[in-house]
């Protein structure tokens, strides 16, 4: 070792080890002390979306997610299938800056079920903490609906409707039993 090299012995880097911290613990509590933390506030959901979201392929659908907290927290959204965060997708899904996630009218060929068929969470959070909302499965069907009496509702039914043939499939919930009807039934029209 040269005669230029400086070395510190182990007590006083240790003792700059604990003035730098005494000097960062005394930064933080001249800041709780102050006032300067005082009106921080952790992410408090108050608006969210429902549990389930039905919504026509027509219209397209709004979920909407608002936080409040200080500082103002920032709302991101999330796919609960694989926990990823949503991002735009040109044409069928936006996200808005007020927390907002807006699922685009699409026509029935441009049904994804990673998009609307699928389970969202959004998440509130803001440098002291994050806040997540329930979980809001989606469903983005097209003319078809089946009711919960299990009848089929069909929208905006037309004469190009009469040519379908439906089947009715049922599941015997006590032996998991799939069951099919032996003859269709059709759509018709009165004048």
């Amino acid at each position: 070792m040269g005669d230029d090299a400086i070395t510190k012995p182990s007590s006083v880097m240790a003792m700059q080890t604990t003035s730098t911290a005494f000097v960062f613990v005394s930064v933080a509590l001249i800041g709780v002390t102050s006032g300067f933390f005082e009106n921080w506030e952790g992410p408090r959901l108050i608006r969210e979306p429902p549990h389930l979201l039905r919504f026509s392929n027509d219209s397209g659908a709004f979920l909407e997610c608002a936080a409040t907290g200080h500082p103002s927290p920032t709302v991101s959204w999330y796919r609960m299938n694989d926990n990823s965060k949503v991002t735009d997708v040109p044409g069928v899904l936006r996200t808005h800056v007020n927390g907002s996630l807006e699922l685009l009218p699409f026509s029935a060929s441009s049904f994804r079920p990673d998009v609307h068929s699928t389970t969202y969470r959004c998440v509130a959070q803001n440098s002291v903490g994050a806040v997540a909302g329930r979980d809001v499965k989606v469903r983005g069907d097209g003319k078809f609906h089946m009711l919960p009496s299990g009848d089929l509702l069909v929208l905006d039914a037309g004469p190009g409707d009469v040519l379908s043939e439906f089947h009715c499939r049922f599941v015997n919930r006590l032996t998991g039993e799939t069951f099919m009807s032996t003859r269709p039934g059709k759509i018709g029209f009165k004048s």
